[in-house]
Formats: C-alpha cells, structure tokens, sequence
C-alpha cells in the first residue's frame, strides 16, 4: 500500500423520512440520519477512525489527523470485535518492505518530483487556515505575483541537473490503453482515436504527477529484489 492513510470511515448511516411516523402530518418535517451499523475488518478491528494505513506513505496535503473521521466531533470511536478465522497472507515480507521503504527515503531527499511535492505540501500547510483576501488591488496584485513566483520557483526545481530517478515513458512502445477489438464495424477507426486519445491523456497527466512517478518507482524496486 503506498499514499496516505484513508479517511477512517467505518460507519454505516441510513436516512429516515420522519414523515412516515407522522402520518397524518401534511407537510414535510424532514429527515433523520441514524448511526445504523460499524464496518470490522477480519482481524476483529473498525475501519473507524483508523482507516487503512499504508506500507509507504507519501507526503499528503490532507491529513487523516486533520480531515479524517477523527476530526469530526461526533464521531464514534474506535473499537474491535472478535475476530474471524483466517489465514493470514502477503506476497511482500518484512525484510523486503524495509528495502523498498530505505530506497524511498533516498530518493525522497534528492527526487526533484518529490521535493516539488514535499515543497507543495508544506505551503498548503502554511496557507490553509488563510481565511481572508485583500481588498486593497496593490496588496492584492502582490500576493498574486508573490504566488506566481513561488510555483514558478517550484516548477523550476531541479531544472538543468540529471534525475536519476526519472521515469521514462517509451514512447510508442507504452502498451496502449483501452480494450482493443469488440467494437461494433465501422468503430475501428474512432476506437483507435479514443485509444489514442486516452494513451495522450495519461501520458500528459504522467509527468506532472509526482505520486503516480513514485508509485511507478517503487514497483520497480519490488519487482528487481524478486
């Protein structure tokens, strides 16, 4: 698992019509949300608050801490029940876990992708609790520069040294997206635009996507320990 925690949801809620126990009421008087049930993992565990954690984690402008389950005032704890029989399984060991987490480490002090995001993420912290803008146009054409210099001087980072960490895409050799055949006749000409169209896509969101990069490095480092 690599990214961030996940939101720690592990409640179910249902909605009732309170209208269905006033019947004789004319007019709508709205509707109750219930707490009706809890999600458990087999190992007896809530997803409440928790959430799933993972293997790798990646820096994150939202913080479960922060924005998560936990943070709501009125959210139901954690808890466990008991849990179920199984077998427990995982193709990754711990031993490798640790390599793959070392290698992460090493990049995310010299990976221009993830000190861009590392920067990105730390500004975000800085300015999310900025609630008000100025008025006055100076001020406010300032600040407006001021943050074009900055994602500027972000974008620039790293500029004109070799990465080597940087993913390569190859070109016309990258397997293409989308199912290929089945189409109806007479479809194979837009599939294969739409085909196309999606490779470019991904491929244009592929270079500014620094989590999508290290995810991709990542799976290559698992894949040479194997």
């Amino acid at each position: 698992m690599i990214g961030g925690t996940t939101y720690g949801k592990g409640t179910v809620q249902q909605l009732l019509d309170l209208n269905q126990f006033l019947p004789k009421e004319t007019e709508k008087v709205g509707l109750l949300k219930m707490t009706r049930a809890k999600f458990y993992r087999i190992t007896g565990s809530s997803t409440q608050h928790k959430g799933v954690t993972p293997d790798i984690e990646l820096p994150s402008r939202f913080s479960a801490e922060e924005f998560g389950e936990s943070s709501q005032p009125t959210a139901l704890p954690w808890d466990q029940i008991k849990p179920s029989v199984f077998t427990e399984y995982t193709n990754v060991d711990p031993k490798t876990l640790e390599k793959l987490r070392t290698k992460y480490n090493e990049r995310y002090k010299a990976d221009p992708d993830l000190l861009r995001l590392t920067a990105e993420v730390s500004d975000f912290q800085k300015n999310k609790d900025k609630t008000l803008l100025s008025l006055n146009e100076a001020n406010r054409r300032k600040e407006m520069e001021e943050a074009k210099k900055r994602k500027d001087e972000l974008a620039k980072l790293g500029e004109g040294k070799p990465n080597p960490y940087e993913v390569v895409l190859l070109g016309d050799k990258l397997t293409q997206l989308g199912t290929a055949g089945g189409g109806m006749p007479g479809q194979d000409v837009a599939s294969a635009d739409i085909r196309q169209k999606m490779k470019e896509n991904f491929i244009s969101k592929f270079k500014e996507d620094a989590e999508l990069k290290e995810s991709i490095r990542i799976l290559a480092d698992w894949i040479s320990l194997k």
